[in-house]
């Protein structure tokens, strides 16, 4: 094999694995941002409505009860819908408050 053909051939190799990392990557993200909608929260530290009353958001505070720190969950609830999706989570965090 001549040297440009070898050239060509490790090009090629190269550029089909940066793709399939790339791909990987893609779906392993995608994945972790369903996990966020599984979360629950645990103690409810507040809770405020919308002035026209179609939302409601909750704020948790959630550990593990182990050796890991707290962190706060927020959730919007559409009433009409009847649907409840997580909008917000920060870890390393105590305390939360609806302005």
């Amino acid at each position: 094999m001549s040297k440009t053909g070898g050239k060509i051939y490790e090009k090629r190799t190269i550029a089909v694995l940066m793709a399939l990392i790339c791909t990987l990557s893609f779906v392993s993200c995608s994945k972790n941002v369903d996990h966020l909608q599984k979360i629950e929260g645990q103690e409810l530290i507040d809770e405020s409505n919308s002035p026209d009353g179609n939302y409601i958001i909750k704020v948790y505070k959630n550990s593990d009860g182990t050796t890991v720190d707290w962190a706060v969950l927020c959730t919007l609830t559409d009433v009409n819908a009847k649907k409840t999706k997580n909008i917000y989570w920060q870890y390393h965090m105590y305390c939360a408050d609806i302005v």
